[in-house]
């Protein structure tokens, strides 16, 4: 039987954001978890150290226990408290203005988890399983799990097919230039992506024809089922073999309006664009930034029966002041894009950047929401080797080739902030009852084309209200500030 969002674990496993406490603050809350009363307090101890002092009262039990984490710039800590009782935690700054700055005025942030730890750590291994795939190459055991996930918390159903082969054999002839193939895995990572963004898919790519060979051509990362990293084009035969073994692949066959008239890009034009980015490593540097147009409009907030566990602005700060210090790759989707809108090297910290930022009137919270610009240039690799380069997610790769192309005639979307559906909004593609004869056969219900897939897979009646697919028309700067809320997923027509 389906569950519903209320009754199941997925993603409840963010803390609630109480507050920040500059020395010489005293906050109270009442009634917002198993002790009735919490109080947090900070007092300045010494030049360069304040004391923070967490009093939990009126515990409903002996046994009330919530884990708090701490976070500033320079320190994070989780802190269990049981019963009722005083925790005092001092934190020093190093004296750099940066760390006087985020200590001593702006205070520690302080973070608590809602439910009980033994609670938590379910939900924590319930979310990691929705991720069989990448964590155990080769599983399918997780395909369930992400259908329900997916059917709950973003109301997309994907039911079995009806005797679906393992690639729809549709001639090569049929693909034209600028036409997309869309795909979502059920590995955890595209169902989490169609939840925060509104969409049915995970990934892009778009097909190219060069010397009368056709190419599927997409930014993408090495994984286990995947060989190559990075903006690459492969010959369409090894392409789909390599789609066919990957785990739980489904695609779609998304083909441009022709109606105009049969060759809609430029093509030199288009693989001068491609030739020039083909080996550039995949943009983790931006993957987050199509993504986060507005400061809390885009977050997801999953429900429980008694709770909202929702992600919020301060939980990024939180997160990646502590992931830069023990695995700088793994920053990588975030950090490097607050220093390029802070204006500072990539060689300083998040920290830095933030203090930069605020000298400028910049709030923390709000860096994230300024709108990604074409142009911009982060440190990343070619075939391994470090580059200065732009940084592009499939999206962001596949949009650039259409405009590349002329496809948008002089119109400038700004591809560098189009999220994964952005793309597919656009009313730039084919009436679905033109398409092949074969996908008719295949999936009759379908308006789109399955190349690939178990369970049914459609661009255009979810999630969220209609319209889905190929309505938006293309304007300037058209992407820049656009929300994602679950489950309407509401947004401006021009969205």
């Amino acid at each position: 039987m389906q569950r519903s969002e209320y009754e199941l674990p997925y993603y409840k496993i963010f803390p609630k954001y109480l507050a920040a406490v500059p020395p010489g603050t005293v906050l109270e809350f009442d009634n917002l978890t198993c002790w009735h009363n919490l109080k947090l307090s900070t007092s300045r101890i010494h030049t360069n150290q304040i004391e923070l002092t967490i009093e939990h009262k009126q515990g409903e039990s002996l046994l009330c226990h919530r884990s708090f984490v701490i976070s500033t710039g320079a320190h994070t800590q989780v802190v269990e408290l049981i019963g009722n009782g005083v925790k005092t935690i001092s934190l020093t700054s190093d004296g750099s203005p940066e760390q006087d700055w985020d200590l001593l005025e702006r205070g520690p942030r302080v973070f608590v988890h809602l439910m009980t730890p033994e609670q938590l750590t379910y939900n924590i291994g319930a979310t990691l399983a929705l991720f069989q795939a990448e964590l155990n190459p080769g599983s399918t055991t997780s395909d369930d799990m992400n259908r329900e996930f997916l059917k709950s918390f973003v109301g997309i159903d994907m039911p079995l097919r009806n005797n679906a082969p393992d690639v729809l054999d549709l001639p090569e002839e049929v693909f034209k230039n600028g036409d997309t193939i869309d795909i979502l895995r059920l590995n955890g990572l595209s169902p989490c992506i169609a939840w925060a963004m509104g969409a049915a898919t995970g990934h892009t790519a778009v097909a190219l024809w060069r010397a009368d060979r056709l190419y599927i051509c997409e930014s993408t990362s090495k994984s286990s089922d995947w060989s190559i990293n990075g903006i690459q084009c492969n010959p369409y035969p090894a392409w789909i073999e390599m789609a066919r073994n990957a785990i739980s692949y489904h695609a779609v066959f998304a083909p441009l309006d022709r109606t105009n008239g049969e060759e809609l890009l430029d093509m030199d034009k288009v693989w001068q664009f491609v030739d020039k980015h083909v080996g550039l490593d995949y943009g983790f540097e931006v993957v987050l930034m199509g993504w986060l147009d507005t400061v809390r409009d885009n977050l997801p907030c999953p429900k429980d029966r008694d709770q909202d566990y929702c992600l919020e602005p301060e939980h990024f700060e939180m997160l990646f002041h502590f992931v830069e210090k023990v695995s700088p790759e793994a920053a990588r989707v975030f950090v490097p894009a607050v220093q390029i809108r802070a204006e500072v090297p990539f060689d300083t910290t998040l920290l830095y950047a933030y203090y930069t930022a605020a000298l400028k009137g910049i709030d923390p919270i709000e860096i994230y929401s300024i709108p990604e610009q074409e142009g911009w240039l982060y440190q990343t690799t070619r075939d391994g080797n470090p580059v200065i380069a732009e940084s592009m997610v499939c999206n962001d790769f596949v949009c650039n080739v259409w405009e590349e192309g002329g496809l948008f005639n002089g119109t400038n979307v700004n591809c560098a902030e189009t999220s994964v559906n952005d793309n597919y909004k656009l009313n730039i593609y084919q009436d679905p009852e033109l398409r092949h004869q074969l996908c008719k056969d295949q999936d009759p219900e379908n308006p789109n084309c399955q190349l690939l897939g178990k369970y049914s897979l459609r661009l255009d009646s979810q999630p969220g209200v209609l319209p889905r697919y190929n309505y938006v028309p293309p304007t300037d700067e058209m992407f820049g500030s656009c929300p994602s809320m679950a489950p309407d997923y509401l947004a401006p027509q021009d969205c």
